[in-house]
């Protein structure tokens, strides 16, 4: 996992690594993504975004790095942000296909991090 802190923006990166047991694996088998829950020390509330994703996989391993947008802008004077990470298996549907949960798995990992300081970008 790893933040990145823009003025105005904030990215959190995450790579997910996993490996199918013997027998379970399939061609079309479900995509992983992440459901967070990200707060920070001054009791602020952000809303996390996929905005990438990219991996690999063959019927019995993979990995996908995932990035997420958060949402509104940080506060200044926050110091840690808390992440509490579920992991989803995703499915396509419809014509147009679109990832939906087929199901939220069990257990969460908490992740609390500094807020690194803001990096301001050349125009």
């Amino acid at each position: 996992m790893a933040v990145v802190h823009w003025v105005g923006e904030c990215v959190a990166r995450f790579t997910v690594r996993w490996h199918t047991p013997a027998g379970e694996g399939g061609a079309h088998a479900p995509a992983p993504g992440l459901a967070l829950r990200v707060t920070d020390d001054r009791g602020g509330r952000y809303l996390a975004r996929q905005c990438s994703g990219s991996g690999g996989a063959d019927s019995r391993s993979g990995h996908m790095d995932l990035a997420y947008t958060l949402t509104p802008a940080l506060d200044p004077a926050a110091r840690t942000l808390r992440f509490a990470v579920r992991v989803q298996l995703l499915v396509q549907v419809g014509s147009l296909p679109r990832l939906v949960p087929l199901r939220t798995e069990p257990g969460r990992w908490d992740f609390t991090v500094a807020v690194p300081a803001a990096a301001t970008v050349a125009a």
